[in-house]
Order: structure tokens, then C-alpha cells, then sequence
């Protein structure tokens, strides 16, 4: 114990003589200094307003030196697409940075401060930035790491090291200076604690939930510092979102019905001031998760709602009952598909298509009106937003014309106009990806069995192969190409060739635009082509992504289920080209 107490001495030690040379007290900008001594005005939050435009964040370092080498990196949660965007800059020899924020609302980014190539931080906090306005930041460095210093860690309370000035000043002083940040965390630590959560049933898990919440809401209003109108909502809507977030992920272990979302009714989905907050958005995903209130439309309801509307001719019904039993027996495998069947599901869904496509569409609409009056409109259409974008970003699917009638339909154009130019930057990369000869479709659908793997493994000998099984909809595949990708640059290609198999699940459009990035040869092969190169490789795992090295001669040096990592891999095929 003695060891880690004089370890943790030492290492404080050392920041205070990093410091040795500059004055103890150094001056704050007199902007800082009035911007973090708040008054309460009495105003409510504002509406914040969708724009797309640049934020501009600055700041300032005092007491920094070159050799400390700060990398500042923002994230940006966008809304809308539901992806993550990352930014980032160097802190300059005279220890200032500033940094253009593509944003399209007020909202709160991740702000990350590290050194030592990125491998310790020194903060790591939320900042509510604004597009086309300014937030400046002043950090007093010799301050931050006295406060720090076993000789120093008895400081005042109201000890202040970091100050911000511009737009959104009032919520951002305040966050750092009560560490809202750590409120939150006391939520989300309720649920990592498994031993006691798994004892709980959904209405405990519920109630424990939200008393942690109105405790963390009590201590930061009963806080020694001022708290404005406008902060008191800010903290408290952002408490509320972090525990509708971990409640709605209660369908990991439960199975909900609809009386207990009710702690939705207590947010306020629909105002828009719930944007700056970005727990708001981290809520909007897992709202993904909620149960419907309507079940999934499968083929059985939508003939026996057929049959309940009346517009079925007397002639037919049998033949609808008969489809629904057919469907009813097949789905809990008591027989096969017979073609009784097929007969049934002609006479249904050829004469009734019209009728059929008009309850499909009037479901939808029911289900659509449950789910905005539970979630609110706002919610709802970030939804299906960030739906669509996940098609176009990671399926390189364009915008269809049923997509564009839904997002035309929303209140705010915005949305349409911001998908329609989302939409125009997938359909520019797919056209950009017909001029890249890095890689090749190749066309085996008549090859026979005794044909295909000479066709496809066979004309590669002489070249050590990584064989890559894979598939569109594969999010690890996906990230393992991506994180290859930089490496795999610097192999000579013709001494390794790169072989991409994947079978039928992935969609020819979405395969087609999406294997320009990848360099190699790829094969969408049927599903009794692609277990027949399985069986040949010695394949028994159907797991994708697998990864196989062959050597110079056909020989098989390497299989693994998952990615292994860059190194691992780089380190197996220079094996391979070594034997």
C-alpha cells in the first residue's frame, strides 16, 4: 500500500514540477471571468432551431507547453443519421486550437482532450455548441494539475480551472463546474450492476430506476452554486432522457407491455429545447428498442383482415381460410408446402393484390399514429430518419421514392431537405465507385460444383489468397474491412490475392456498390456454391466473417472465425509468403 501511495506522490509530483516555471496565479481573461459569474435572468430555455451550419470552437491553454502535444477531438452525435462524427486539431505551440463543428442543431458534442498519442486524457467532458456561433474556452493548466496535487486536493469547492465564454457560456460553466457528467453516470451504473438488477423484477427495476434519477435531480438543484431557470431545465431534462434510456433498454431482460412506458408521458418529447441535450439523442436510439403497441403484420393477419372487410367474394373465402390454416400448419412445421397451397396464395393474393396493399397501408398508418402519440412527433421522425440513413450509409441503398413520401409527409421540411442532400452524397459515391478498377465482380452463376472452386480458388496458385467470408448486412465484416483497409494498401498484389465470398443474403444492388472499397476479387455465389467452397476449404464453421490463408501452393496456413486484428493478420500472410 505504502508503494501505490509514494507511486501516486511521485506522479502528482511530477505534474506540479511541470509547472515549476510558471507563476502560481495566472491572470483569466476578464471575458472568462465575467462570463462564469452567472445571474439568473429568469428566462426559459429557447427553442433551438435546425441549421445546418459550422460551429466555432476556440480556446486556450495557459501555462501550456509544446512537448504536452494536446490533441482536441470532438464528437458530434448527429441527430438525424444517428451516426457519430469525429473532428479534431492539435493545440498549437502557444497553446491555443480552434476547430469548425459541422452541426445541424444546438446541441451538446463530446469534447476529448489527450496527450501521449492519445493514451491518457485530460478531459473529457460535454460541450453545448451552436452552429454559426461561437464558444470560446480558457483552461488554466497550473491550476488544473495543482488542484490535482496531494497538497492542494483540500482546494475550496468553488476552485475554477475551467472557464467558458461566447455562446451557451451560462449551461457550459455549470456543467463542468457541478460535473453534471457524473449525475448521469450514477444512472447508467444502476444498470451495469447486474448482481442487483437481475434480482429485480420490471416494476422494481422501474422504480429504482427513476428514484436514482429524481436523487441525482435533487442534489444538483439543492447545489451551493446559482442555478438559472434555464440551467435548472437543461440538467433536469437531461437526467430524465438518461433514465428513459436505460428504461427502455429493459427489453434485454424483460418482455414489457404498454403500461410500462408510461414514464414516457413525463418527457418533453416535443419540445424542441430537448435537442441540446445529448442524452436526448442517446434516448431517440434506444427507442428503437421500445415494444410496439400493435404486433408485427405477418401474412395470416392481413387475409384475416381480408376476410374482415367484407371485400372478398363468398367463392373465395374458403380459399382464404384455407391459406390462413395452410400458414398456421407451416409455421409450427407440422408440414411442408404443398401445392394446395400455392393454388390458395394465387387465388388470394393475385385477385385481392389492391385490396390486400390498401390494409397493408392503413396498418401502417395505425401503427404509425400509435407510435407518434406514445413517443411524440419529433421523436418519431428522427426514427425513421436515422432508419433511412443507416440503408444509405451502411447498405449504400439511395433514398426510394416510398422513403421520400414518408419524409414529405413530416411537419418539419427540414428533414427532407437534410435526407435529400444525404441522399445526393450516396448516389455521388456510388457513381464515383464505377470508375475504380481496384476490384472485380466476377459472374459464376453457371459454373458447376466439379467447376467452381478451380474458378475461384484455383487460378489464384502461385499467390498467397486471404479468403474472405463476409456479407453486406455484416456490421463486423463490415468494420474489419474498414479497419484492414490501411494496411491492406501496402501489400503488392501480386504477390497476395484478395478473395471476397459471399452468398445470396446480401442483396446484388447493395453488394454491387459496396465492393468498390474493397480491392480483390468477389463472388456472390448461391447458397449451395457458397457451402460447396466451405466444404472444399474445410470450412465447418458457418460464421461470418472467417478468414482463411492459403499459401503459394493452395495450401491452407490460417483459419479464423472473427477478425483477429491488423496485426495478426499482416503477421499470418507474411508467414504465408514466406514458405
Amino acid at each position: 500500500m505504502k508503494k501505490i501511495i509514494l507511486l501516486v506522490f511521485s506522479v502528482l509530483l511530477f505534474c506540479g514540477q511541470l509547472f515549476a516555471e510558471v507563476d502560481d496565479i495566472l491572470p483569466v481573461p476578464e471575458e472568462f471571468v465575467k462570463a462564469s459569474q452567472i445571474t439568473d435572468d429568469g428566462t426559459h430555455l429557447e427553442a433551438p432551431k435546425w441549421h445546418a451550419a459550422n460551429a466555432s470552437f476556440t480556446g486556450s491553454f495557459a501555462g501550456y507547453k509544446p512537448e504536452m502535444q494536446y490533441e482536441i477531438i470532438v464528437y458530434v452525435n448527429n441527430l438525424i443519421t444517428g451516426g457519430q462524427e469525429e473532428y479534431k486539431t492539435s493545440a498549437r505551440n502557444d497553446g491555443t486550437f480552434e476547430l469548425a463543428v459541422p452541426l445541424i442543431v444546438s446541441t451538446q458534442v463530446l469534447f476529448r482532450v489527450s496527450y501521449e498519442g492519445g493514451n491518457r486524457s485530460l478531459l473529457n467532458d460535454y460541450v453545448l455548441l451552436s452552429p454559426a456561433k461561437e464558444t470560446r474556452f480558457y483552461c488554466d493548466l497550473p491550476a488544473y494539475f495543482r488542484h490535482r496535487t496531494v497538497q492542494k486536493h483540500d482546494e475550496t469547492d468553488n476552485f475554477k480551472e475551467v472557464y467558458f465564454a461566447g455562446a451557451n457560456a451560462e449551461i457550459n460553466n455549470l456543467t463542468f463546474d457541478l460535473k453534471y457528467l457524473e449525475y448521469a453516470r450514477k444512472i447508467y451504473e444502476v444498470t451495469t450492476d447486474t448482481a442487483v438488477v437481475n434480482k429485480m423484477t420490471l416494476d422494481e427495476y422501474k422504480n429504482y430506476i427513476l428514484k436514482v434519477k429524481q436523487q441525482c435531480i435533487d442534489s444538483l438543484l439543492n447545489s451551493s452554486k446559482t442555478l438559472t431557470v434555464k440551467v435548472k431545465e437543461f440538467f433536469t431534462m437531461g437526467l430524465d432522457y438518461q433514465a428513459a434510456r436505460e428504461l427502455n433498454f429493459a427489453t434485454n431482460n424483460w418482455e414489457p407491455d404498454s403500461a410500462y412506458y408510461d414514464f414516457l408521458a413525463d418527457l418533453p418529447l416535443n419540445n424542441p429545447a430537448s435537442l441540446y441535450h445529448q442524452s436526448f439523442g442517446s434516448f431517440v436510439n434506444s427507442c428503437q428498442l421500445v415494444r410496439s403497441p400493435m404486433p408485427d403484420l405477418t401474412v395470416a393477419m392481413a387475409v384475416d383482415m381480408l376476410i374482415a372487410s367484407g371485400k372478398i367474394a363468398p367463392e373465395d373465402v374458403k380459399s382464404a381460410q384455407y391459406l390462413q390454416q395452410a400458414i398456421a400448419d407451416i409455421m409450427k412445421k407440422k408440414r411442408e408446402v404443398n401445392e394446395l397451397d400455392k393454388q390458395a396464395e394465387q387465388v388470394i393474393f393475385t385477385k385481392y393484390k389492391e385490396t390486400i396493399n390498401s390494409i397493408v397501408s392503413d396498418y401502417r398508418q395505425t401503427l404509425q399514429a400509435r407510435m407518434v402519440e406514445i413517443l411524440g412527433e419529433m421523436v418519431y421522425s428522427l426514427m425513421g430518419c436515422q432508419v433511412f440513413s443507416r440503408q444509405m450509409v451502411e447498405d449504400y441503398t439511395p433514398l426510394s421514392e416510398e422513403a421520400f413520401a414518408w419524409l414529405k409527409q413530416l411537419k418539419d421540411p427540414f428533414f427532407a431537405q437534410y435526407m435529400a442532400a444525404q441522399n445526393n452524397k450516396v448516389l455521388a459515391k456510388i457513381e464515383e465507385n464505377k470508375s475504380k478498377h481496384s476490384y472485380h465482380a466476377n459472374d459464376v452463376s453457371g459454373k458447376e460444383k466439379e467447376d467452381l472452386f478451380e474458378a475461384v480458388i484455383g487460378k489464384e496458385k502461385g499467390r498467397v489468397v486471404l479468403v474472405d467470408f463476409w456479407a453486406t448486412w455484416c456490421a463486423p465484416c463490415r468494420m474489419a474491412n474498414k479497419m484492414f483497409l490501411p494496411v491492406k494498401s501496402m501489400i503488392d498484389p501480386e504477390k497476395v490475392a484478395f478473395v471476397y465470398l459471399t452468398d445470396e443474403s446480401s442483396p446484388f444492388e447493395t453488394w454491387q456498390n459496396m465492393i468498390p472499397d474493397l480491392s480483390g476479387e468477389h463472388y456472390r455465389l448461391s447458397r449451395d456454391q457458397y457451402l460447396y467452397v466451405m466444404e472444399r476449404l474445410n470450412v465447418t464453421v458457418n460464421s461470418i466473417p472467417t478468414y482463411l490463408i492459403l499459401d503459394k501452393n493452395g495450401e491452407q496456413v490460417f483459419h479464423h472465425v472473427a477478425f483477429p486484428g491488423v496485426d495478426v493478420m499482416m503477421s499470418k500472410i507474411n508467414e504465408a509468403m514466406a514458405r
